[in-house]
């Protein structure tokens, strides 16, 4: 048998968005925040971890963002 390469597993990203017209408010909690160009959602982050990514949300939905997963 030869030596088969696998390419190593990807990393999942958990990434958190709100609409866009909460562009302002979004940036205001996370000064990194920006639209997504192709889909002009406004990304607030990107987690590997799945339950950091779900506390994250909590927070920001606490201060009226409508964030989710995507």
């Amino acid at each position: 048998m030869g030596n088969r390469w696998l390419p190593p597993p990807s990393p999942t990203n958990y990434t958190i968005v709100a609409p866009p017209n909460f562009a302002a408010q979004a940036r205001q909690v996370e000064q990194d925040a920006f639209v997504r160009p192709q889909d002009g959602q406004v990304q607030l982050g990107a987690y590997r971890d799945p339950v950091a990514a779900q506390q994250r949300i909590a927070e920001l939905r606490s201060q009226g963002i409508p964030a989710e997963l995507r």
